[in-house]
């Protein structure tokens, strides 16, 4: 099946989806006006509270589109991408220090995101809703058992097996063969700058056996035991960003009804659909912030 808009010289931007924003940002400013007078007057509920949430996130985040295509085009070469789970305001952080100079200390920002909770909620937790293989929740938990303990060297190749697994039975692909798919119609993860750029750096043949410390969890190299320099918490926090990826992949494909991207593309939201979007959002939000 041919997917569009993800062609590497396509932008971020260039999805449709992308021609909505400005009905949103409007309409999310009128709700959240709505809310705060509601609040003001004495009326209190979670809803309004995750409403509120939700829209201060949207409107905190209209640059997001620019940061995201920014991030992929500086970070993805080193094993880090924008999909549509990763915060937008590490990729903010991650780019302002990346801009003076610091590189360092933009990689440590990126790394504060990879907290126990989020590994739970979007790593362990997922695997669980797709596919038949509980074995394969249970490496993960063993997988994120090894990261906390910071014991890298098992940690980063049993992920990277569970991805390869993953990938094979929900998304049928073979995720480190030749030219994977790993697009999808009008998404940040599907997009020719993240997950198959990323995916093709960390496939890169290696040649030799070698002690060196590497940037990116190289496959191969890992896998077949020529990459040794591999356990740090950078590499095995990419390749939980790699399964968080690839599960946002799946996620957005099914949403999306991809034999229908020859349809004529809404221009702006209805209320309702910027509502119930504005809760979801703060809803997760909410969570996260726990």
């Amino acid at each position: 099946m041919t997917r569009e808009n993800t062609s590497s010289s396509s932008k971020l931007s260039d999805n449709p989806s992308s021609q909505l924003l400005p009905s949103l940002f409007h309409q999310t400013e009128v709700i959240s006006s709505l809310v705060e007078l509601l609040q003001e007057q004495g009326v209190e509920h979670e809803v309004l509270d995750h409403l509120l949430l939700g829209a201060q996130n949207t409107l905190e985040n209209r640059d997001y589109l620019e940061n995201a295509e920014q991030f992929n085009d500086i970070f993805a070469r080193h094993g880090w991408i924008s999909t549509e789970s990763f915060s937008i305001d590490t990729t903010r952080k991650a780019l302002a220090l990346h801009k003076e100079g610091h590189l360092e200390e933009a990689e440590e920002v990126i790394l504060d995101w990879f907290n126990d909770y989020r590994l739970q909620l979007l790593g362990v937790g997922r695997c669980g809703y797709f596919g038949d293989h509980k074995l394969r929740k249970a490496q993960l938990e063993e997988a994120l058992k090894l990261t906390q303990e910071g014991r890298y060297y098992g940690a980063v190749p049993l992920i990277l097996i569970v991805c390869e697994g993953f990938a094979r039975d929900v998304l049928r692909v073979d995720l480190f063969g030749k030219e994977p798919d790993l697009t999808a119609f009008d998404t940040f993860v599907g997009h020719s700058s993240a997950l198959p750029t990323v995916v093709k750096e960390l496939t890169k043949s290696v040649s030799e056996t070698s002690e060196e410390n590497v940037d990116v969890p190289e496959r191969h190299g890992i896998i077949h035991g020529r990459t040794l320099g591999y356990a740090t918490e950078s590499n095995c926090m990419k390749t939980w960003l790699l399964f968080i990826a690839l599960t946002d992949l799946h996620i957005e494909r099914l949403n999306r009804d991809e034999t229908a991207n020859g349809a004529s593309i809404p221009t702006e939201l209805s209320m309702k659909e910027v509502v119930l979007m504005l809760l979801e959002r703060g809803e997760t939000q909410a969570r996260l912030q726990r």
